[in-house]
């Protein structure tokens, strides 16, 4: 599946938090989640590395999401593409 919308809803005491995102790409195969989640950042290496972190919760988050909504197991990752305009 591509560019699939997930949304999850948890009230934690008096408190409501809601969850959403577009995950980029998601596999389903012998049982299990494969989430990709593509970027096109024009950075350097050290930015990059800086940025990483935030995406590689966010793309964790989405298989949080798909394993919670299916009860099937998810692996995660995010794949940095560098086009010739944006190749730093």
């Amino acid at each position: 599946m591509t560019e699939l919308t997930v949304m999850r809803h948890v009230t934690n005491g008096s408190t409501a938090v809601v969850t959403e995102g577009v995950i980029d790409a998601a596999l389903l195969q012998n049982g299990a989640w494969t989430v990709v989640d593509w970027k096109t950042d024009s950075v350097d290496a050290s930015e990059w590395s800086r940025r990483q972190v935030t995406y590689s919760r966010q793309v964790e988050t989405y298989g949080d999401l798909l394993t919670g909504l299916t009860g099937l197991p998810a692996t995660v990752r995010v794949e940095r593409v560098l086009t010739p305009q944006s190749n730093p």
